[in-house]
């Protein structure tokens, strides 16, 4: 299992995980880490898909247990996530509709 996002600040880390089925790659790397009272610490990250499908930076984020925050489609999937890595605190509520906090830095072919 990769390690948890705090843990991989300053480095890269590269998830292969197949999505529906099909091959999915993504990078991610852990530029900061902020102490937040709700979350316990927010991690600015920059992630690049490397195969393009459906959601897919949003589903390897929940996949390692760290959602993005708003995701209220996979916020579930994240929870289970760190349940399953076993002694990962639990995942505060999220609040429906709030907004994704995702954007986009720069799109190219």
């Amino acid at each position: 299992a990769p390690p948890p996002v705090d843990q991989a600040c300053g480095g890269r880390l590269e998830i292969r995980a197949p999505l529906q089925g099909q091959p999915a790659a993504s990078t991610l790397e852990v530029l900061s880490v902020t102490p937040h009272a709700q979350w316990g610490h927010l991690s600015w990250v920059r992630m690049s898909p490397l195969t393009g499908r459906t959601h897919q930076l949003r589903l390897h984020a929940a996949g390692l247990g760290c959602p993005i925050v708003g995701d209220d489609l996979y916020w579930g999937h994240a929870a289970a996530a760190r349940r399953s890595r076993g002694g990962a605190e639990a995942l505060p509520s999220v609040r429906a509709s709030g907004g994704l906090f995702l954007q986009s830095c720069g799109v190219a072919f």
